[in-house]
């Protein structure tokens, strides 16, 4: 392989997102320091919060990043149901509830790391704009999840403006480099660091895309394969570590909202950045107002004149008496005056809070109207809510859990962890986000169906024969989609139809006997 070539094109690629690289930085410094190192690679040690004195975007963000968490993936309910399409039968709807059960498994085992991991993916995405999820399968251990910082990270979209290409930058000690892809595998020098048991860094480049995607002078020596070429190499000596292929790209990359011929995406981040600066430029200033009230500067007498004005907190400023109004060395003592209102820097600093907040849709994911609500109120109020979210949800479904779900169902079939039935080759599977967000979503058109039988009532009154106009046995089975029952609960059409017959089997009985029953008194 050319790996020189390979090298330019990994170059030029990270080089797309250095426009917006800075902004990120600048934003992630607010809101999560530790998510920084878009310009320029972060010391471990730094945890980047010497500079910030206010911590409301951090809180903000952690607040709608848990939100997301509880709203569409929520490890406390089923937030996941796949169905075959097409006629239902028992076969499907047997394949599709187990299948359902065994990703949610997956996705609830601690050992899969999925509910630590993506916490902090729904984080990067709030504060930054878009998020990096890794999925990959173990050896011998099964699926596992990663959240990576996008700081690692550059991207590029097809046609259809989706994320298909992924660059990954990072470090990694000799040791490292060898448990991962072999002693044999790595350079000359990491091997050499490697004996000496350095704990030097190296880094790596992996590069996943497809391969079509690739200069023509990569694809032409038949070594990379499709339809997702994976590349791990050393970067800077350009040393192949493992060549490899994915079925579907199994990297996730999701954007909160993007602009038209943007690639990285923008978030509550952006939104509120102004804003972020003046909180922090006043939070400072006023921690300096209050430690001057506190230990306010003084003069002092001095048979010569030391230094210079010294107005920090604390500070003695020393005169010439000699110099002192009137000739009156007293009236040169005592402090200096320090002219600074608290309160009007913290009516600042609360006005800027409140439009972080609102950036970070705090105010709308928090049910408002005090503590005294009636039960109904507060499930009306809590769906409004839910549908705050909506338009956000969308693009989630589209670009994160769609992708995630279909490479975890795809990955469990090719290691056997499920075995479709033969007779449903060819049938499409479909995903149901049943998250509060959906739910609440398709709740909308329940509400609209009761506003109609409210509004057709008087005349049913009249006419009953008007509810004829419904399919009542289609509103029960859709109940289950809008409120999220279990399925258990619900007997399938056939089962129904069963019941329906016996019961008017038994009525037409019923009937019959108790005709008979008349026609023999009268003949008594």
């Amino acid at each position: 392989m050319d790996l020189d070539a390979l090298a330019s094109y990994c170059s030029a690629l990270w080089q797309t997102r250095e426009t917006a690289a800075a902004r990120l930085d600048e934003i992630a410094s607010y809101v999560a320091p530790d998510r920084r190192g878009f310009g320029a690679e972060m010391p471990e040690s730094d945890e980047g919060r010497a500079e910030i004195w206010d911590s409301a975007p951090e809180d903000a963000a952690l607040l709608l990043a848990s939100a997301l968490h509880g709203m569409l993936t929520n490890p406390a309910s089923d937030w996941l149901s796949l169905a075959i399409l097409g006629e239902e039968d028992q076969a499907a709807t047997e394949f599709a509830e187990m299948t359902t059960g065994k990703m949610l498994e997956v996705f609830s085992d601690p050992a899969s790391c999925f509910n630590n991991e993506v916490n902090a993916f729904y984080l990067d995405l709030v504060t930054l704009g878009w998020a990096v999820f890794f999925l990959f399968y173990k050896d011998g251990m099964g699926p596992r999840f990663l959240c990576v910082p996008p700081s690692q990270c550059a991207i590029a979209e097809n046609a259809d403006g989706l994320v298909d290409a992924v660059l990954r930058r990072w470090t990694m000690t000799a040791a490292q480099l060898a448990g991962k892809f072999g002693a044999d595998k790595i350079s000359d020098k990491a091997r050499l660091a490697l004996d000496k048991g350095s704990a030097e860094a190296f880094g790596v480049s992996h590069l996943v895309c497809p391969l079509e995607k690739l200069p023509k002078e990569l694809r032409d020596g038949g070594e990379l394969q499709g339809p997702f070429v994976s590349v791990h190499f050393e970067t800077e000596a350009k040393n192949l570590l493992r060549l490899s292929r994915y079925e579907e790209l199994p990297y996730m990359v999701p954007r909160w909202s993007k602009r038209s011929g943007e690639i990285y995406g923008r978030g509550p981040g952006h939104a509120c950045l102004p804003d972020m600066r003046v909180l922090n430029r006043v939070g400072k200033s006023q921690l300096i107002g209050a430690e001057k009230l506190a230990d306010p500067p003084v003069v002092a007498l001095s048979d010569s004149v030391v230094g210079k004005i010294r107005t920090h907190a604390g500070g003695v400023t020393t005169v010439d008496p000699t110099q002192c109004p009137g000739g009156d060395p007293q009236k040169a003592l005592g402090q200096l005056a320090v002219q600074y209102r608290l309160e009007v820097a913290e009516a600042i600093m609360e006005k800027r809070r409140e439009a972080i907040r609102s950036a970070f849709l705090n105010d709308r994911i928090q049910l408002a109207g005090g503590e005294r609500m009636t039960a109904t109120e507060a499930v009306i109020r809590k769906n409004r809510q839910d549908l705050i979210l909506g338009p956000v949800s969308g693009r989630l479904e589209s670009e994160f859990l769609g992708p995630l779900v279909g490479r975890l169902f795809l990955m469990l079939l090719r290691q056997n962890w499920l075995q479709a039935p033969p007779e449903l080759s060819g049938r499409e599977l479909r995903a149901k986000y049943l998250s509060p967000i959906a739910r609440a979503q398709r709740q909308g058109e329940a509400e609209a169906f009761l506003r109609a039988q409210e509004y057709l009532a008087p005349a049913a009154q009249i006419d009953p024969s008007i509810l004829e106009n419904f399919d009542f046995n289609r509103v029960a089975r859709d109940s289950q989609a809008l409120f999220g029952f279990s399925k258990r609960y619900l007997l399938s059409e056939e089962e129904v139809m069963r019941r329906r017959e016996a019961r008017q089997q038994a009525e037409a009985y019923a009937q019959a006997t108790a005709g008979q029953a008349r026609d023999g008194e009268g003949i008594i």
